[in-house]
């Protein structure tokens, strides 16, 4: 790191204190010496100063303030309790006691922050019970904007295996440098992509996946003789010259300011819909849903593999999957979803469009971290194919969920149409009993075909003993 210069550098670093029982953080200094850097100090996770809290932004939203979509039917739908009819049938797949709308609605009211266990139409039912309710001042800096005892809801579900992605006006990918592609050098050169406003996308175990506005990075710069008077030009300062700030190099910027850590908007996959009827119970014990890292990429699908590639043919895509969430249910179990971000970030469109989503077809865990394959002529929009693999049945082992893993008998790697979800491929690979773990491709050549994909296998044998493998699959 050196935004600042070596003497101003700081890493944080998060880890657990067993003897503390409390999740702390290291706060690091980096050194001259290459490749070293020293302790400064141990804090308690609360005694941190964030820039923003999303959580803490959520919670006082007011629910009906929430814009929250679900997939109903392969289109983004508004969750409100319009959709009670068709929700109510989904959550009797996993509970046959909810039987009527009024408690499918009741369900829905919850699942966007209301308290409605002292709603009198609501109070009787068992899936609504479990309380959200925290005094902030508990929080300390997290919720710097609460009064002391200011009760709230909280709306956001706990984060375990999902990681943030960012998108900005930055280019997503480097096909311009790589391949020195004109069409998307003159996509990313747009001003409505280098004009995009910042999100940060999180999956959460609420079922969710948020976008949150960060807003705009710029640089902050100050006068070298007052540290305290910001400058643009070096004429500001009196005798001094205008440097980036030492303490704080760049600032986020948002109109209105206090929209920074904002919850744009939420997507509810609908493989991840079942699970969220038990949310609310009192005895609620963890189900992950959505619930794995997340990939935000450019990509030439605006038109037919073989048409010549132009500057619209390029979309802003995001990927992501329940990973541990969605052990299998009937009809449903754990996805992948692909979201067009192109419109909406580009301000044309109020929300992302679903372009699809699809469960593996042996119904396992999507804890394979997909890889995105390009094929086809280097001129032409091209095939574009997103891979993942099988992933275990069920995950006994992870946080919240207890019990054995169990594996599928086949495991296999799957190829589906990155524009509409199609399995064009499936590939089966040897050994019972085990899981694809990531996936990596590579373009050997630097032709704009990638040449082959590595992965990794686990699992374990009749006696219980763990067992592995590594794949290099070429695709030529």
């Amino acid at each position: 790191l050196n935004v600042a210069g070596g003497v101003f550098d700081k890493i944080f670093q998060i880890f657990f204190d067993e003897g503390a029982n409390e999740t702390k953080v290291a706060v690091l200094r980096d050194s001259d010496v290459e490749n070293s850097c020293t302790l400064e100090t141990q804090k308690s996770i609360r005694e941190l100063k964030p820039i923003f809290d999303a959580g803490c932004q959520l919670a006082i939203r007011n629910p009906s303030d929430r814009k929250i979509y679900f997939n109903k039917n392969g289109t983004l739908t508004e969750f409100t309790t319009s959709e009670a009819s068709d929700l109510k049938d989904v959550w009797q797949s996993a509970e046959a006691s909810v039987d009527t709308e009024d408690e499918a609605r009741c369900i829905i009211r919850y699942l966007r922050g209301e308290r409605v266990a002292s709603d009198s139409s609501c109070s009787s039912l068992p899936f609504i019970q479990r309380s959200r309710e925290f005094d902030s001042a508990s929080f300390g800096a997290l919720c710097p904007t609460y009064s002391a005892s200011s009760e709230v809801t909280w709306k956001l579900g706990d984060i375990v295996y999902s990681t943030p992605a960012v998108v900005s006006g930055e280019p997503n990918n480097i096909y311009h440098l790589r391949y020195n592609d004109g069409t998307y050098l003159n996509y990313i050169r747009q001003d409505a992509y280098k004009n995009r406003t910042s999100f940060i996308f999180i999956g959460a175990n609420d079922g969710m996946l948020h976008a949150f506005r960060l807003g705009k990075i710029k640089e902050r710069k100050v006068c070298s003789n007052d540290t305290n008077r910001t400058c643009t030009i070096d004429t500001d300062c009196s005798g001094g010259y205008c440097m980036p700030d030492p303490e704080k190099p760049v600032e986020v910027s948002n109109s209105p300011s206090s929209d920074i850590g904002k919850e744009e908007w939420a997507f509810i996959p609908k493989n991840a819909l079942p699970y969220l009827v038990w949310l609310g119970r009192n005895d609620y014990c963890h189900v992950p849903t959505v619930d794995y890292r997340l990939y935000v990429f450019d990509a030439s699908i605006n038109g037919s593999p073989n048409d010549n590639k132009q500057p619209s043919s390029w979309r802003t895509l995001l990927v992501g999957t329940m990973g541990f969430g969605g052990r299998d249910l009937g009809d449903y179990s754990s996805s992948i979803f692909v979201l067009d971000l192109t419109d909406w970030l580009n301000g044309t469109a109020d929300r992302p469009s679903l372009l699809w989503e699809k469960s593996l077809p042996d119904k396992t865990l999507t804890t394979s971290y997909p890889a995105i394959v390009r094929l086809g002529d280097p001129n032409k929009n091209g095939e574009w194919y997103l891979v993942i693999g099988t992933g275990p049945l069920y995950a006994g082992d992870k946080p919240g969920v207890g019990g054995e893993e169990e594996y599928a008998n086949q495991a296999k790697l799957y190829f589906f149409d990155l524009r509409n979800g199609n399995l064009v491929k499936s590939i089966d690979i040897p050994g019972a009993n085990i899981a694809v773990g990531d996936i990596a491709v590579v373009d050997v050549d630097n032709d704009y075909r990638d040449d082959v994909i590595y992965f990794g296998v686990y699992g374990k044998d009749n006696s219980g003993r763990s067992v592995g493998g590594f794949y290099r699959l070429s695709l030529r």
